[in-house]
């Protein structure tokens, strides 16, 4: 038999639903970030005056840094960044390739240069080009890292030149995008890529839908038999989900580009990390062997929670 509420549970169950009855959602959510980044901004504020004044490298401001990531924090921007990069090479060398072989890269949804500021000085990469919809990222990019930061816009093709690059990278943008949307940037990232180009980029498995409560039964029957689902959001672009199994992408994207690896939680131990290259042909043949693929033993725990040379100012894809 349950036992009877308490007069104190009475109350904070009564000012729970009074809370959100009367504030509306989108200010619960301010009020709910506001109090987590309150902490880190506080903390964060003298180190960021000084990059304002004396830094030679620089950090881009709090809100730049919250774009990119679930928080603001100084921390957390550097030692992400430096993480994905180590995961991107810990690829290319993985299929035995040579860094030197792959010297343009392109940063697709660069935001404000998490991850390529930690590619820019590497000798290996000869010309490093980031391209992002966020106009006021690419603009610290312009002025603070080395490099070409070109705008996009929401819908390709970009103005970048066809067969111009050697690889390109997407960290974080089509685990935020549409079915319709991720085919034609599949299409533009092809045209962009010489024969042969590499292709990095970065998925949430169906495993991590724990990350959105609010799907529905027929949201996950329809994950698990197509092997792909986007979830919209009401807020921000990258509160937004897409889910890709390893099968959806070796049958869908396969038609454009030969998978060449797969590493489950293959990026910072998080997120899926797939490899690709552009085939000779039209369109690759689905379900091309694939030499490597590392996948998550049935033992391993569940991934934790977790608390996201020329420059013209504009917009990018998701980052």
């Amino acid at each position: 038999m349950r036992r009877p509420w308490s007069r104190s549970q009475k109350i904070e169950s009564f000012l729970r639903a009074s809370w959100r009855a009367r504030v509306p959602e989108r200010a619960r959510r301010w009020i709910r970030n506001f109090l987590s980044e309150a902490p880190r901004r506080a903390r964060d504020f003298l180190p960021d005056v000084r990059d304002r004044l004396i830094a030679q490298r620089s950090l881009p401001p709090a809100r730049l840094r919250r774009r990119v990531g679930r928080t603001s924090s100084r921390r957390q921007f550097l030692e992400v960044g430096k993480t994905v990069a180590e995961d991107l090479f810990l690829a290319i060398e993985g299929l035995g390739a040579r860094r030197q072989d792959y010297g343009t890269w392109l940063d697709l949804g660069c935001g404000a240069g998490r991850v390529t500021r930690h590619l820019d000085r590497e000798p290996s990469v000869v010309r490093l080009i980031g391209a992002d919809l966020d106009r006021e990222a690419i603009e610290w990019c312009c002025r603070h890292l080395r490099g070409r930061f070109v705008p996009v816009a929401e819908i390709p093709p970009t103005s970048l030149e066809e067969g111009s690059i050697d690889l390109v990278y997407c960290i974080s943008v089509f685990t935020h995008r549409d079915e319709q949307r991720q085919r034609l940037w599949l299409a533009e990232i092809r045209r962009l890529l010489r024969p042969r180009g590499m292709l990095l980029a970065s998925m949430h498995s169906p495993e991590l839908t724990f990350e959105r409560p609010d799907l529905s039964r027929e949201q996950h029957d329809a994950l698990g038999r197509t092997g792909f689902l986007f979830a919209p959001a009401s807020a921000a672009f990258n509160e937004a989900s897409a889910f890709h199994s390893e099968d959806y992408l070796r049958r869908v994207w396969g038609e454009l580009f030969e998978m060449r690896g797969f590493r489950a939680r293959g990026l910072g131990g998080y997120q899926d990390l797939s490899v690709w290259v552009r085939s000779d042909s039209t369109s690759a043949a689905p379900g091309n062997a694939c030499p490597i693929s590392v996948r998550r033993s049935r033992s391993q725990p569940r991934p934790a929670r977790r608390s996201r040379d020329s420059c013209t100012p504009g917009g990018s894809p998701p980052g």
